[in-house]
């Protein structure tokens, strides 16, 4: 006999009641009621008589209501679809006119293509070491969940070879989707899987994530010659030597070019003309173009050599895939980039070529050539700044609406970015990458409603839950500031600058 539960019945009918169907897992059925019980003994009766030689159970014949892992009535009855949020009279209208747009390109390139204007490593023996001596003190975990001993971190300390860095200086390209990590490995190191925010996913050996064709210097190589520390235009860590091809003056010359291509889809396979896969490109990929054809444009590619030598190769990108840099910053334009990257999963630092809320604010403003730096706080210096902490909740909601350009203004708290995309009926609406919620039970534990995913909500998403950890899980509560990403911002209160301006020199950099 087989028992098999329908997960695909009534989905919208499910979603909006927050319901779902899965198999019923054993220990519900041991601790709860006794009408639980009663259903078990059906469930055997019914195994007993199937094996006397009745028709089999399908998969329709038994439905169990489950509640859904992110059952968040915001998630639920919000339409996750940016283009629901637009008005119509404005939708078209750029954001951004169009000589700052190209100012903000200029950025855009300078700070792309900055590890190839350099000869010495920018950053310090001390702060590559920085994440390292995080560890030095937490114990820490393997991904079998098991603890891992002092004497694994050591063999990791000696492959790096520290005591000589820097002791490499070379240009590079990334040939692939890779990593940044803070150890030469590719294994994690999580905190005590017990705690709320502490276990899967968050890899304290993860940096970030780097897409194919990102330039690079080196600057230093482990002691066995597989990993090497990596500065990236927005973060510097340890990427193994097979994800890389070192470029040279001429490379540098053809392949930093005036016009860029950013692809505005996700997932996107990236060949050559041979029809050779090279990578999967990704919502923030950045190409130089040689040419625009009827329908595409003609891109290079970066690849290695027999002797790691970076080499170019072309390849074509449809322009329903792509598009040219600076694409039209318009509130159109800007939701259907959200809608490419809703509903993709959580990515702690990029895991799994995912993103992380920050990640996801960098890939979306890529294709609109609008730099943002890879963590939330510097995020949030890039643009006029206006402080919100110390307001009451509804006036922080109230000035957030008031102030804030729907679709370029970034909302920061501590440890958390997302973009304002408008308001729907007084509530301030949110585009977010979020891995859940904080939660207390009864006896004082704290956990995580997982969402795990890019979804749009208010300001609030989770306050109907009973176990809603007060004030902390309220996104709105911990709303710090926000960013408008307008050259000169759009507000008038000259106070306003001088808090920004107060504020900045408070803060000191963080992830």
């Amino acid at each position: 006999m087989v028992l098999l539960v329908s997960v695909s019945l009534f989905p919208n009918e499910a979603r909006k009641k927050c319901v779902g169907f899965k198999r019923l897992p054993e220990p519900f059925i041991s601790k709860h009621s006794s009408h639980s019980r009663a259903f078990l003994l059906f469930l055997i009766s019914l195994a007993l008589s199937c094996l006397s030689g009745c028709t089999p159970i399908t998969r329709q014949a038994i439905l169990v209501p489950m509640p859904t892992p992110a059952c968040i009535q915001d998630i639920a009855l919000l339409p996750q679809n940016a283009a629901a949020y637009l008005n119509p009279s404005t939708s078209g209208k750029e954001l951004i006119p169009y000589h700052l747009s190209k100012l903000l390109f200029e950025k855009f390139k300078e700070n792309h293509f900055a590890p190839w204007h350099r000869k010495e490593p920018l950053y310090s023996k001390d702060v590559v070491s920085r994440g390292r001596q995080h560890l030095e003190y937490k114990n820490i975990y393997g991904e079998n969940t098991l603890p891992r001993d002092k004497e694994w971190l050591y063999a990791l300390d000696r492959m790096t070879a520290m005591e000589s860095y820097p002791n490499t200086h070379r240009w590079a390209i990334a040939i692939t989707n890779s990593n940044l990590r803070v150890l030469p490995t590719t294994r994690p190191a999580f905190y005590d899987f017990g705690s709320a925010g502490e276990g899967y996913p968050f890899d304290h050996l993860q940096i970030s994530a780097v897409w194919g064709g990102t330039p690079l210097f080196i600057s230093h190589t482990s002691a066995d010659g597989s990993w090497l520390i990596a500065e990236t235009p927005f973060a510097s860590g340890w990427i193994p030597v097979s994800d890389i091809a070192y470029v040279d003056e001429p490379f540098i010359k053809e392949y930093e070019t005036n016009r860029l291509a950013a692809l505005i889809k996700d997932e996107i396979p990236i060949s050559d003309h041979a029809s050779r896969f090279r990578f999967m490109g990704k919502v923030g990929s950045v190409f130089p173009i040689v040419a625009a054809k009827e329908g595409a444009f003609e891109i290079l590619i970066p690849a290695a050599d027999w002797n790691r030598n970076a080499i170019l190769l072309r390849g074509n990108l449809s322009r329903e895939r792509a598009t040219e840099m600076p694409l039209a910053a318009t509130p159109e334009n800007i939701a259907s980039l959200i809608n490419e990257l809703l509903r993709k999963p959580y990515g702690w630092g990029g895991l799994y070529e995912n993103r992380d809320c920050s990640s996801t604010m960098k890939d979306l403003f890529t294709p609109f050539g609008i730099w943002l730096p890879r963590s939330s706080p510097r995020q949030a210096r890039e643009g006029f700044f206006i402080p919100l902490q110390g307001l009451e909740l509804r006036e922080k909601e109230k000035t957030i609406i008031r102030n804030a350009v729907p679709f370029l203004t970034l909302l920061w708290m501590p440890g958390h970015i997302g973009l304002y995309i408008g308001e729907d009926r007084g509530r301030a609406l949110i585009f977010h990458s979020t891995w859940g919620i904080k939660t207390k039970d009864s006896v004082g534990r704290e956990g995580r409603k997982i969402i795990g995913e890019t979804v749009i909500t208010t300001l609030q998403p989770g306050i109907e839950l009973p176990d809603i950890l007060l004030p902390g899980g309220n996104l709105l509560y911990r709303i710090a500031g926000m960013t408008l990403l307008t050259p000169e911002g759009s507000a008038q209160d000259l106070n306003a600058k001088r808090e920004k301006q107060k504020w900045m020199n408070t803060q000191s950099p963080g992830n």
